[in-house]
């Protein structure tokens, strides 16, 4: 009997594990693959024929036990092996809807893991496109100041330049006009050493010799 329960205490220690591992595992295999296994157990219990029931077991007094097979024979490793192996199957087809509702539950988290990285995703998309948005309008600021600054320069210069040229025209004009009185005083001066010339040629009757032969 001792050796029986420390069996039935490793087994159920081992389905437990098994059963704490499924809760993180992600689940790999499909419902028709899980079919597939579920009625190859079924087949391996009908073919096996060294499982045998409850009432075949006969336990004695001194905790320690004794089978029998239909055959007559004792029950060795092997067939104690089978037996647990059976019961294996038995509990895990018994599971089968726990472990579809353990798979929905961990799909669950899996699309609730999903649509919390695609929204921090999204959320860090939004942050870097605010972050060029800002620097854009920076940029922009900067470019438009430069173009001002710019203008206004050209515009001092423009000013500055046009002050220059209607300082040259003036000049000029000025200049000219001094120039224009000068050779008109010099050419009046020659009109009237003309005329006074002629008035002394009237006067005397003499010709200059430049006009001896005309």
């Amino acid at each position: 009997m001792r050796r029986a329960r420390s069996s039935h205490n490793y087994h159920g220690k081992r389905m437990g594990a098994i059963d704490a591992v499924n809760e993180w595992r992600l689940p790999k295999v499909s419902e028709e693959a899980d079919e597939a296994v579920d009625q190859k157990d079924w087949q391996d219990d009908a073919m096996s024929s060294r499982v045998s029931s409850a009432r075949d077991w006969n336990f004695e007094s001194d905790s320690a036990y004794e089978g029998s097979n239909h055959d007559g024979r004792a029950f060795d490793h092997t067939e104690v092996e089978d037996c647990a192996a059976a019961v294996q199957r038995m509990e895990r087809r018994l599971r089968c809807p726990a472990r579809k509702h353990e798979e929905n539950a961990v799909h669950a988290k899996l699309v609730a893991w999903k649509d919390a990285q695609i929204a921090k995703l999204i959320e860090k998309l939004n942050q870097k496109e605010a972050q060029i948005d800002k620097w854009q309008k920076n940029k922009i600021a900067q470019a438009r100041h430069k173009l001002t600054k710019t203008e206004k320069k050209l515009e001092k210069q423009r000013a500055e330049a046009v002050v220059k040229m209607q300082k040259a025209i003036e000049d000029a004009e000025r200049r000219a006009d001094k120039k224009r009185v000068k050779k008109q005083a010099a050419t009046n001066s020659r009109i009237d050493g003309v005329k006074r010339a002629l008035e002394e040629m009237s006067r005397t009757g003499r010709l200059p010799w430049a006009l001896a032969f005309l």
